[in-house]
C-alpha cells in the first residue's frame, strides 16, 4: 500500500496542469481514496473536449487495471470539467469486440462505463 503522502505529492504534480477550482482539496482527497484503494492506478493529465464544450481542456485521469470475472481490462477514469458536481467518466480503455460489448450490462457506447452510481451522480455521497 502506498503511503499516502507519496500518494498526494504525485497528484500535485498533475494538479499544476488542471483547474478544479475550490474543489482541488476535495479533488486530491477523493484521488487519494481512489489510489490507496487501487494501488495500480495511476494519474495521469490529457486535452479533452467533451460534446457541448467550448475548447479542449486539460482532464485530471486514472488508469489501471480492473479484473470483471476472468477477465482484466484497463480502465480510465477522467475526473471531467465541472467535477465534483458533474460526474466522473468511466472508460474501458481498449478495443473489445461486439459480442464482449454485448455481454456486458454497464457498457455503453464508446466504452463508456454506465454504472448506477455514476448515473445517479451526487458529490456528496
Amino acid at each position: 500500500m502506498q503511503n499516502t503522502q507519496m500518494i498526494q505529492a504525485e497528484l500535485n504534480k498533475w494538479l499544476a496542469y488542471v483547474n478544479y477550482g475550490q474543489y482541488t482539496n476535495f479533488v486530491v482527497h477523493q484521488a487519494t481514496q481512489l489510489l490507496v484503494a487501487f494501488p495500480n492506478f495511476k494519474p495521469c493529465v490529457e486535452s479533452m473536449q467533451y460534446p457541448g464544450e467550448q475548447g479542449p481542456s486539460n482532464l485530471l485521469m486514472f488508469i489501471g487495471q480492473v479484473k470483471a470475472g476472468s477477465d482484466m481490462f484497463a480502465i480510465k477514469i477522467i475526473l471531467i470539467n465541472g467535477f465534483p458536481y458533474r460526474a466522473p467518466k468511466a472508460y474501458v480503455d481498449q478495443q473489445l469486440n461486439s459480442a464482449i460489448i454485448k455481454a456486458k450490462t454497464y457498457l455503453g457506447a464508446q466504452n463508456e462505463i454506465t454504472l448506477p452510481y455514476l448515473t445517479g451522480w451526487n458529490m456528496s455521497n
